[in-house]
Parts: structure tokens; C-alpha cells; sequence
């Protein structure tokens, strides 16, 4: 059991064990200090930190000095003992403050472990153990259940109060001793990130303690910047809010971290940012010391690029220049449009959709730029093969907006869905009208800021593609039968105007399956009509299973099926 607690810590700690750069370069422009943030821990060759980034945007030469591991303590102690010399930069940044919360938090949780009884018979481990001792491997998801319960009472914690209390006279002194050296220096320092927040949104499903991993994270961190934020004007240093810019991100479906489940499953824990997460902390540092310049903001879907968000002054006259690089499961778009404060420019620049390579000429760099064409979407679902005989039609529907999947990287083709799913999922195919009226449902709330499928159940009662039970239930949470969904196809062909098209199609004969008087009296029509249309297939054993859970991917095919019966019918394309 304490070999797993270790291998826990692969999810938290900071790597330990480089002695502290000194300065060498004769004239320093842009020095770098903190943690392994700024060395750039785990970046493979070629991958470029963000103070490398920086440097390049800038036109600085780089001295970067940072430590892995380091604290807030360690960074004050190397400028004060004269390891550190920064009298002669122009520009510094600062990272610090993860290991000083994550060293108090170690302590806390060792604590813990050896009050909890059910620990009574091992020996204590110390938060030191905590940190150094690292173990490769899964984390024990028992382990890490315990580990959450203990999590929760961290924030408020007097071990957290004193570190913070701790973090925050430290900077006071880092800050102090760096401006009495060099009064005219501009000090970065970024707010710390949650490197769990997409592994949460995409992962949740699949490990359902990294949801409350990262709330717990959400919360800690927010203390941390409390203290970095609330410091930068009376300190007199800029703040570059890496936090808000990783979330951001996040919400872009964009992974800035390492943390991940790979295609076997594997897990990892790694919290340091990727080459994706340098090239936004990179961007957030330059937009802080550049306010005055121009910004280029990459609003792609799934699209990075190595200069997302690049601020220079107008007057340098220099190209804009960026390599488009696509990621999770999108590729690059054929073309892009380019717009200066909100206008497109029909010339200016060059950008090849083959390597991603994008040049915006000087010349038409008069205002802020933005990158805003859609990205293209491949596949993004690590449990969705293009050797699937399901895969187009899996493709059709994401694509289409019609499903998707049940996190950002899995579709759970075998998965159900519910009477309220399917009923969103057609009201999308119908294109979202506006809905006026009350549900007559009881168990369906009265609006749409109380349940997401409110205008979804209400469009179809009003519509006739959906009834309830009789007894004014609609059964939102149900999970829908094979012969359901067929009958809610039927209606909406129906609804469509295509009512001679359906009655057209002669009646299937369902003899040719075994389970045929299993279907329901009041889906029969349906049925037959949806087996002779090519709409419905057997279930792969040769049945109908009327009364089975249709499973996503089985929803995917005949929603698909149903769109390409209508493109044939002459209704559809």
C-alpha cells in the first residue's frame, strides 16, 4: 500500500535535485528565474520552453536560471548569497510558489495517512518520502480515493496558512532585493495552473477521482495567486495570468499539460506544462510586457500554433510569422481568414495548409489580428477506429453536431442514452428551433436554465416525435430501447412532410428474424418501415432486440442511415 502512495506522487510534486544556476552571460538581457516551470521540465528535443520563447519573440538574450524543485525560499536564498546576479536584466520572470504549497501539502497528507486508523499497522511516512520517492506506474484508484478525502481539508489547512503566509514575505523579499539591485528592471511573475483541468473535462469519465483531483486543485491554486496577484502593485511587478490562459485553453479542447490516458489506457500524472502549455505561458508573458502592441489571438478550434498570442510594438515593422500545428484529431484547415481589428484582409499574407506555415506582412499589421477560421475535425476519440464499420457514421454525426462524445476523447460507442439525449439529439438535427409553451411532463422542469433538454423534450411533445408514458411522466433519465428510437425516426420523418415518402415504402416483412413478435404492437409500423428503408439493421446476431438498449454507436448508424434515405428520396441534398 505505501509503494502506491508514492506512485501518487507523480500527480503532484515537483522534480527535485539540480543545484542552483549561476549567471554567466556578459551582458544579460532577459533573465529567468523559478522552478521547473521555467526549465522546462519533460520537454522533448526540439520543444521550446516558454522563456526560450520569449527571448525569440523579443529579441532578448536568455539567462535562464531556474532550478527544478525550487521554492520561493531556495530562489530568495541563491539572489542573497550572489548565485544569482540580476543588476544587469532587462527583463525577468518568475515562477514560483507550486513547491512551496505542494511541500506543505506532502506534509499534510503524510500527516493524515498516519492519523487514519486503517494505516495504524504501517510504519509513518514523511512528507519528505512523499516527494522523493517516486514510483513509474498506474495509481492505485483506492489510494487515490483516500488521498481525495484527505485533500478536501488542505485549503484551510494551517499548514497551507503558514506556507502562504511564508510564500508571500519571500516574494516581498525576492522582489525587494531584485528592484534594489536593478531599479529599472520589468519583473514577470505568472499565476500558477491547474494541470488537471482538461485531464478532468476529458478523462473524468474514465477515472472519476480526477474530477475531484482538480476542484481540489482549483481550489488550492486560487489561494496561491491570491497571494501573487494581490502583491504586484504595491511590489511594483507585472502579473502574467497563466492560470486564466491554461483554462482558456481548456475550454478550446486544447491540452495544455502532460497529464493524459494514452490509447491503452495508460495514465499520466505529470503536471508540467507540454510544448502547447510553453507556447501559451509564452504568449500570456508577452501580451503583460507588451500591452501597447498588437495582439494575434489563434481562435482555431484545436490549433496551435508557436506564436498563438504575440504583442510587438507596430512600429518594428517586422511579418508575423506562426506554424499552424493541429492536435487532437482536427487537421489543419484548407484555408484561413485573417481579420485586423474585425476586418479581413483579402491580401497581406501567406499561409500554407500543408505545413502550417502562416506570414502576415508588416505592412498590414495597422491593429489587433485574429486567426478565426474553423478548424476541420478528424477523429478525436481514442476508442473510435477508422477500421470501425462504424467509424462514418460516428464521423457523421460529431461532425454535424448532432452526438457527441461523453468527454473530449471518447465517443463510448457501446454506451446508452437516455430519452432526454435522443430528444436533444433530433431537435439538433432539426436545427434547434425556438420553442414557446410549457412541458406537460412532471418529471421534465418548466425551463431551460433549470435542465438542458428542457426546449429539446418541449419541441418534440409539440412536434409529435415524442410521447410520454401516459401518465404525464416523459422519463428523461430512461435509457431508450431499440424500437423507441425507430418509432422517434418514424414521427420525425413524418414531421419532415415526408409523410408520402414513408407510406411509400411497402411494409417490411420482419419474418426473417427470429424475435419479430417481440416488437412492441405500437412500434410495428415503424419498424417494418425503418427494416425496409435501410434504416434499421439487425443487431449483429441476426435479431431485431426490439426491446434492447440501443447503444450509441447503433443510434450513430441509423441516424445516419435515416439522413442518407432522405438524400436518396430527393429531400436531403
Amino acid at each position: 500500500m505505501k509503494k502506491r502512495l508514492l506512485s501518487l506522487c507523480l500527480a503532484l510534486v515537483m522534480c527535485i535535485g539540480l543545484l542552483p544556476l549561476s549567471l554567466s552571460a556578459d551582458e544579460p538581457v532577459y533573465l529567468a528565474l523559478g522552478d521547473s516551470i521555467t526549465t522546462g521540465y519533460r520537454l522533448a528535443e526540439g520543444e521550446s520552453g516558454f522563456a526560450t520563447l520569449v527571448a525569440e519573440a523579443n529579441g532578448y538574450e536568455l539567462v535562464n536560471a531556474a532550478v527544478n524543485g525550487a521554492t520561493s525560499s531556495d530562489l530568495l536564498q541563491s539572489l542573497e548569497s550572489g548565485e544569482i546576479d540580476p543588476s544587469d536584466a532587462e527583463l525577468i520572470t518568475i515562477t514560483i510558489g507550486g513547491n512551496d504549497l505542494l511541500g506543505a501539502l506532502f506534509n499534510y497528507l503524510a500527516e493524515k495517512w498516519n492519523e487514519d486508523e486503517a494505516h495504524a499497522d504501517e510504519a509513518d511516512i514523511t512528507g519528505t518520502e512523499l516527494i522523493s520517492s517516486l514510483f513509474a506506474g498506474t495509481p492505485d484508484t483506492t489510494v487515490i480515493t483516500t488521498l481525495v478525502g484527505y485533500l478536501s481539508g488542505f485549503a484551510s489547512s494551517e499548514q497551507a496558512a503558514a506556507t502562504l503566509e511564508l510564500l508571500a514575505q519571500n516574494l516581498t523579499d525576492i522582489v525587494a532585493y531584485i528592484k534594489n539591485e536593478n531599479p529599472d528592471v520589468r519583473i514577470v511573475v505568472a499565476t500558477q495552473y491547474n494541470p488537471y483541468s482538461y485531464f478532468a473535462s476529458a478523462y473524468g469519465m474514465l477515472v472519476k477521482q480526477i474530477s475531484t483531483i482538480a476542484e481540489m486543485f482549483t481550489a488550492n491554486v486560487a489561494v496561491l495567486n491570491e497571494v501573487i496577484t494581490e502583491s504586484a502593485e504595491p511590489l511594483g511587478y507585472i502579473v502574467a495570468d497563466v492560470y486564466t490562459a491554461f483554462e482558456d485553453a481548456v475550454a478550446a479542447r486544447i491540452n495544455p499539460c502532460n497529464p493524459s490516458i494514452g490509447a491503452d489506457y495508460s495514465i499520466d500524472l505529470d503536471f508540467h506544462p507540454n510544448a502547447a502549455g510553453h507556447a501559451i505561458i509564452a504568449d500570456t508573458v508577452n501580451a503583460a510586457i507588451n500591452p501597447d502592441g498588437y495582439t494575434v489571438t489563434n481562435q482555431l478550434s484545436n490549433i496551435t500554433t508557436d506564436n498563438t498570442v504575440s504583442q510587438r510594438r507596430p512600429d518594428d515593422a517586422e511579418d508575423y510569422t506562426a506554424v499552424l500545428t493541429a492536435v487532437n484529431g482536427y487537421k489543419l484547415p484548407e484555408t484561413l481568414t485573417i481579420t485586423v481589428d474585425g476586418t479581413a484582409l483579402t491580401e497581406g499574407y501567406t499561409y500554407d495548409s500543408l505545413s502550417g506555415q502562416l506570414t502576415i506582412d508588416a505592412a498590414s499589421i495597422t491593429g489587433d489580428l485574429a486567426i478565426i477560421a474553423d478548424g476541420v475535425i478528424i477523429n478525436p476519440f481514442i476508442d473510435i477506429s477508422s477500421d470501425d464499420l462504424f467509424y462514418d457514421d460516428v464521423m457523421f454525426v460529431y461532425e454535424n453536431g448532432l452526438m457527441n462524445g461523453d468527454s473530449a476523447t471518447t465517443f463510448s460507442p457501446y454506451g446508452s442514452l437516455t430519452r432526454a439525449q435522443i430528444a436533444t439529439i433530433i431537435y439538433r438535427a432539426a436545427g434547434s428551433p425556438e420553442v414557446v409553451g410549457d412541458v406537460s411532463f412532471t418529471d421534465v422542469p418548466d425551463t431551460a436554465e433549470t435542465e438542458w433538454y428542457h426546449d429539446a423534450v418541449l419541441w418534440a411533445q409539440q412536434m409529435g416525435v415524442m410521447q410520454g408514458y401516459g401518465d404525464g411522466i416523459f422519463g428523461p433519465a430512461d435509457i431508450l430501447t431499440r424500437e423507441q428510437l425507430v418509432v422517434i425516426v418514424y414521427n420525425y420523418a413524418k414531421l419532415l412532410g415526408l409523410d408520402s415518402i414513408v407510406s411509400d415504402v411497402p411494409a417490411g416483412d420482419l419474418s426473417g428474424f427470429a424475435d419479430a413478435a417481440s416488437v412492441s404492437s405500437w412500434a410495428v409500423d415503424a419498424v417494418q418501415w425503418a427494416v425496409t428503408a435501410g434504416i434499421l439493421t439487425d443487431n449483429g446476431s441476426g435479431l431485431l432486440d426490439p426491446t434492447g438498449n440501443a447503444a450509441r454507436v447503433e443510434i450513430a448508424v441509423m441516424i445516419h442511415n435515416f439522413m442518407n434515405f432522405l438524400t436518396l428520396s430527393g429531400i436531403n441534398g
